[in-house]
């Protein structure tokens, strides 16, 4: 799990014991991806699919950016309904990912 800031650096991180290194590192580019888009991960693959037309398998194979990460487990932090960062989780299925962040961002309340 990654949690950055509205500026995208990150704030906190952990790894659970036997976890990937590429989920790990996945968690953070989702971070990233949040912060550069606004928007949840899950929701922009979902976006970016639809406009392009494709089936997933073929999507996730034409995006080849290390900056962006179109599949669940990234979402927004709000406070006031402003952004103030990113929550991301990598590891599972991209709907798990999501729901688990989503869980995280949501327990985030006004300091």
């Amino acid at each position: 799990m990654a949690v950055a800031d509205k500026a995208g650096v990150l704030l906190a991180f952990a790894r659970m014991d036997g976890a990937t290194r590429l989920s790990a590192r996945t968690a953070v580019a989702k971070t990233q991806t949040v912060i550069l888009t606004g928007k949840a991960t899950l929701d922009l693959g979902r976006e970016w699919r639809e406009e392009l037309g494709v089936e997933p398998e073929l999507f996730y194979g034409m995006i080849a950016r290390p900056d962006v990460v179109p599949f669940g487990g990234g979402v927004p932090v709000r406070i006031d309904g402003r952004p103030a960062g990113a929550v991301a989780v990598s590891g599972a299925t991209s709907a798990q990912d999501h729901d688990i962040a989503a869980r995280a961002a949501a327990t985030v309340v006004s300091p």
